[in-house]
Parts: C-alpha cells; structure tokens; sequence
C-alpha cells in the first residue's frame, strides 16, 4: 500500500515537471486507474494488504512508550501502552481490562479502538496461519 502511495506522489511530482502534453496526458491516466484501484478497496482488503507487509511509520519513535488511558471511570492509571525498540521489536502493556468504547457509547479514543480492530485481525491471521 505504502509502495502506490508514493507511486501516486512520484507521478505527480513528474506530471508537474513535465513539458510533453503526450506524457502528461498519460501519466494523469496512470493516476486515474491507481486511484480508481485504491477507492474500490474494501476495509478488509485494505487491512488485508497492510497487515501481508512489512512497513513501518515513520511518525513512531523507537524506544517510545505511546500510551492511552481508556474510556471507563478516568482513571488515568488504567492505559494501554505500546513501545518499538530500535529494531523494530513491539512491546505493548496494559494495566488491567481496559474498554475502549463507540462514539456513540462515550469512546474518546476512536483512533485507538480502530487500532484494536486491526490488531484483533492480525492475531486472529496469525493465529490461523500457526497455530499456538
């Protein structure tokens, strides 16, 4: 996914320094059908591609713990942390059972909960594929 993103940023950086109206014309078209592709991707096959990857964020720092307390009583004792070492290694702790609700039930940490989706469906693969 990573890799037609910055296809799409290549492309465009091109077209802007491009002076045939031949090779802009069909680099705009190159763009047309990547974009076209990516719009007609499903959540799941989205998360699909993104979890069959190796990728990284580049936004994360190693050797940082990101934590987030969740949505129950505010209780800030009560979080979810995860950390990268520098090699990529995760690290992710939590205090006791935390909730992580709904917009419409309260939740205050949406990002979050979105994450824990993703992270269900990548243990559930990974536990598909090999079992423990």
């Amino acid at each position: 996914m990573k890799v037609l993103f910055n296809v799409l940023l290549g492309l465009k950086d091109v077209i802007n320094s491009c002076e045939s109206n031949e090779t802009k014309k069909n680099l705009e078209k190159i763009i047309e059908n990547y974009e076209l592709y990516l719009n007609n991707l499903t959540c799941q096959e989205m998360v699909s591609k993104l979890l069959n990857q190796d990728f990284w964020l580049n936004s994360l720092l190693p050797n940082t713990r990101y934590v987030r307390h969740d949505d129950c009583d505010g209780d800030l004792d009560q979080n979810l942390s995860v950390a990268f070492d520098e090699y990529g290694g995760a690290y992710l702790s939590h205090t006791n059972l935390l909730r992580f609700r709904t917009f419409g039930n309260g939740g205050m940490s949406l990002k979050t909960r979105r994450a824990l989706i993703i992270l269900a469906e990548a243990i559930r693969l990974d536990n598909e594929e090999k079992k423990q």
